[in-house]
C-alpha cells in the first residue's frame, strides 16, 4: 500500500515566501482556497487547521501565516501554515510508515496522506481534496 497524494479541489493560486518577513505573496490576483499547496509550503485556512488539530495528527505542527496581495496591498491573516515532518523523495515512497494519522511532503512540494487520515479527510473535508492513489497521477512512477 502506498501514501495517497492529495491537492485542493478548487484551482489555487501560487504563492511566494517573502525572505524579509516570511509573508506569501500572491503570485497572481485569484481568489484564494481553504488549502493552498506549493514549492516550500502547505497552509490551511485556520478553521480548517484547527479541525485537523482535532485528529491528532502525527508529526504536523501550524504557525500562523499570511497572505500578502501586494497589486492592493491587503493581508489575508486566516491562515495556517503546516510545518509537516514526515518527508521522502520520489523513489522511497514503497518504504513510507504509512501507521497513524500522518502527512507526508515529497520533495518540498507535494502533499500525501496516510490510508487512516485518507479515510478521515474524504468523509469529514471530502468537499476540500482531491486523492489519487499513490504516484498514479505523477509520470515515470517507479
Amino acid at each position: 500500500m502506498l501514501p495517497f497524494a492529495l491537492d485542493s479541489k478548487l484551482d489555487v493560486l501560487d504563492l511566494y515566501e517573502l525572505e524579509s518577513d516570511g509573508r506569501f505573496q500572491l503570485i497572481r490576483v485569484g481568489a484564494l482556497g481553504p488549502v493552498m499547496i506549493g514549492y516550500n509550503y502547505i497552509l490551511f485556512a485556520t478553521t480548517l487547521a484547527e479541525q485537523l488539530c482535532s485528529f491528532d495528527l502525527e508529526g504536523i505542527r501550524f504557525e500562523t501565516a499570511v497572505i500578502w496581495d501586494r497589486t492592493q496591498d491587503i493581508e489575508h491573516s486566516g491562515y495556517q501554515q503546516a510545518h509537516i515532518s514526515n518527508h521522502f523523495s520520489f523513489d522511497q515512497i514503497n518504504d513510507v510508515n504509512l501507521d497513524g494519522l500522518r502527512f507526508f511532503v515529497m520533495d518540498n512540494r507535494y502533499l500525501f496522506a496516510s490510508p487512516s487520515l485518507k479515510l478521515i479527510l474524504e468523509s469529514e473535508f471530502s468537499n476540500h481534496f482531491n486523492f489519487t492513489d499513490g504516484l498514479s497521477n505523477f509520470g515515470g512512477s517507479p
